[in-house]
């Protein structure tokens, strides 16, 4: 008797491609999520859900990884990353009960098609911290000498926020230490990292 075939198509799949699966699916959130005029992302799935600037910092770190596993093309995570980077460099900081933050701090949840502060949300240090993570970290991938990766770099250039140490504020000094050292660890981990690979996959 013939031992019966099984169809490949109805194996069940390695470990390697069921994570692979789930951490795509799982980067596919922000590419639904985002609005697309200034790149910000929804904090849920739940509809009328404002952005969280942790997603937002979530996002902006994830997009190189995108590029890297070959989800993403590298034209379009610059743009998203531009796309945002533009807006909170544009955004209103005067702290009013309308404004996106206030001396370079953000409020927590903002709506995602103004960016105007929701909620009675606070001015968080440990999202805002997230932000700009994610914003160090594509400024440190994003090298190449194109326009838009210039212009990306630009936007987070750390000695801006060195800026901070010449005012006279104790809490400005402190926060501007403490994202100065940041940035020196990712300077770091980027340093004994090897070079990133161009994929070109599409998603």
């Amino acid at each position: 008797m013939s031992r019966a075939t099984i169809d490949p198509a109805c194996r069940e799949p390695t470990d390697e491609a069921l994570l692979d699966g789930l951490e795509r699916a799982a980067f596919g959130y922000f590419l639904e999520a985002v609005n697309p005029a200034n790149g910000l992302i929804a904090d849920t799935s739940r509809e009328n859900s404002p952005s969280s600037i942790a997603v937002v910092g979530f996002a902006l770190s994830a997009y190189p990884v995108a590029v890297e596993r070959g989800w993403m093309v590298r034209a379009d995570a610059v743009k998203c990353s531009l796309s945002v980077l533009r807006f909170f460099g544009d955004s209103d900081q005067s702290g009013s009960p309308e404004a996106t933050g206030y001396k370079g701090f953000y409020y927590h949840f903002l709506d995602l098609h103004t960016g105007e502060r929701v909620w009675r949300s606070e001015l968080s240090m440990i999202d805002t911290a997230l932000l700009i993570a994610g914003a160090l970290t594509a400024s440190r991938y994003f090298s190449a000498n194109t326009p838009d990766e210039t212009e990306l770099r630009e936007l987070v250039d750390p000695t801006v926020v060195a800026e901070a140490l010449q005012r006279g504020s104790v809490d400005d000094v402190v926060t501007a230490w403490r994202v100065l050292q940041l940035d020196a660890w990712l300077r770091r981990r980027a340093a004994r990292a090897a070079p990133p690979s161009e994929l070109a996959s599409a998603c």
